[in-house]
């Protein structure tokens, strides 16, 4: 009987607070989430105010704008001034003091979590670790741009090593005499965007030296070669320089044997 009175007042709790026993905890969660992106836009305007007092000398406002940041605690609209510099150039004091790239919807401490999220998991999965605070398709959109980034900066390394023949900008402090790489392609379903998917396939690179230090590439640009982004990226953590051989394990694809750019001699397995 007693416990007959229990689902019976449950039941009617949840029929007269339209919330059930097990949602409390995410209504509350986002209920704070609120308050915090409301007091987050108050703060980032007294923060604008309080700029303009102390602005560079020379720099002129010409307006404000809007700007709408995705945080942990869910989207903050706020508006901060626009300036003009001595230069003529148009810049925005709070986004630089605040270290916020041009066009990026999502603070760094969102996008390193959800990276690190949907590396383990789907969009939709990891979205539902924010208690709603973003959506699956949010999050696909955020990967898909900071992935664009990565891909532009890594492009743009190889033509300043391989076009340009310029040193690179990051040099490994790691030595090792041999490196040894395993190579292999795998086809992958992708999620292109409106719910449509395709295969593509995935170069991948596995570098090892014998002290046991491993770093893994992943070819995701087709503007560079497989074997001059790989030597980019794992030139930030080995010494070239040094390296006097490197053993090449894979396939026979013809991708595979360009590994003669690497700047050592290469011995095919």
């Amino acid at each position: 009987m007693r416990e007959q009175s229990i689902t019976q007042r449950r039941a009617r709790w949840q029929e007269e607070m339209s919330i059930s026993f097990a949602a409390w905890e995410g209504l509350f969660f986002q209920e704070a989430c609120r308050q915090a992106q409301r007091a987050a836009r108050v703060w980032l305007e007294k923060a604008d105010a309080w700029l303009r007092q102390h602005k560079p000398r020379g720099w002129r406002v010409v307006g404000e704008r809007k700007r709408t940041l995705v945080t942990r605690f869910g989207e903050v609209t706020f508006r901060r001034r626009l300036y003009r510099d001595e230069a003529g150039r148009y810049r925005f004091l709070l986004d630089e003091v605040l270290g916020l790239p041009a066009y990026q919807a999502a603070s760094a401490e969102v996008m390193e979590a959800v990276v690190m999220l949907v590396r383990g998991m789907a969009f939709e999965q990891a979205a539902e670790m924010t208690a709603g605070v973003l959506s699956g398709s949010t999050v696909w959109r955020r990967v898909q741009r900071l992935g664009q980034r990565v891909h532009e900066a890594e492009d743009a390394e190889v033509e300043r090593v391989f076009g340009q023949g310029q040193p690179p900008q990051r040099r490994g402090q790691r030595v090792a005499e041999r490196l040894y790489v395993e190579t292999d392609g795998v086809m992958v379903r992708q999620r292109t965007g409106q719910g449509r998917t395709s295969w593509k396939e995935l170069r991948l690179g596995v570098a090892y030296s014998d002290e046991g230090l491993e770093r893994v590439y992943v070819q995701g640009s087709k503007k560079s070669d497989f074997w001059e982004g790989a030597s980019v990226v794992w030139g930030e953590a080995w010494d070239w320089g040094c390296v006097q051989e490197v053993v090449v394990n894979g396939d026979d694809a013809s991708w595979v044997e360009g590994a003669r750019v690497l700047y050592a001699q290469v011995v095919r397995q």
